[in-house]
C-alpha cells in the first residue's frame, strides 16, 4: 500500500502525463538504442525486460518528452538522484574526468538531438490543471489530518 506522500506523487504523475504525455514506444526503443542499454549516471547495464532500469526525468520539472528523459538504473533513478540537478549527481557518480566527460557528451547528444516541447496552455487548461493540483493538496492535508487523528484515537 502506498504511503501519502508516494499517492500524491502518483496523482502529479498521473497529472502531467495527461498535459503533457510520456515517450512514445519509438522514442522509447530510440533512449534505449543511444544509452546502449546502460544507466546514464553510472554506466551499469540495465535489462529492459526486467525493470532494473527507469526512464528518468533529467531535470525535475522540465517535462516528459525524449529532451528530458534518459536511462537510469533503480539505484540511481530511485536512491540517489531523486530531484537532484544531473549535472552535480553526474560528476558524484563519476570517478574520473575521462569518464564524466562521455557520459555528459551522452547525455547532451541526446538532449541536442530533441526539441523542447511546445509548453503553451490555453486558458481553459490552466484553470483545470490549477484545480487538479489544488485537490492533490487537499487530499495530502486531509490524509495527514485523518493520520493525526488515528494516532490520536490509539493513544
Amino acid at each position: 500500500m502506498p504511503s501519502v506522500s508516494q499517492a500524491k506523487n502518483i496523482m502529479r504523475r498521473s497529472i502531467s502525463e495527461i498535459v503533457d504525455p510520456g515517450l512514445t514506444r519509438l522514442e522509447k526503443d530510440l533512449l534505449w538504442k543511444h544509452f546502449g542499454a546502460s544507466c546514464a549516471f553510472c554506466g551499469e547495464g540495465i535489462e529492459r525486460a526486467s525493470r532494473t532500469g527507469h526512464v528518468d526525468h533529467l531535470e525535475s520539472g522540465g517535462g516528459n518528452g525524449p529532451r528530458n528523459r534518459v536511462l537510469a538504473c533503480a539505484r540511481c533513478n530511485g536512491d540517489e538522484k531523486r530531484e537532484r540537478e544531473w549535472r552535480e549527481f553526474l560528476s558524484e557518480k563519476c570517478m574520473n574526468a575521462e569518464v564524466l566527460a562521455a557520459r555528459r557528451a551522452l547525455i547532451e547528444t541526446w538532449v541536442a538531438r530533441h526539441s523542447a516541447r511546445n509548453r503553451t496552455m490555453s486558458a481553459e487548461t490552466e484553470d483545470a490543471l490549477r484545480d487538479a493540483e489544488r485537490l492533490v493538496d487537499d487530499f495530502h492535508a486531509a490524509c495527514t489530518r485523518l493520520r493525526r487523528a488515528v494516532k490520536a484515537g490509539s493513544e
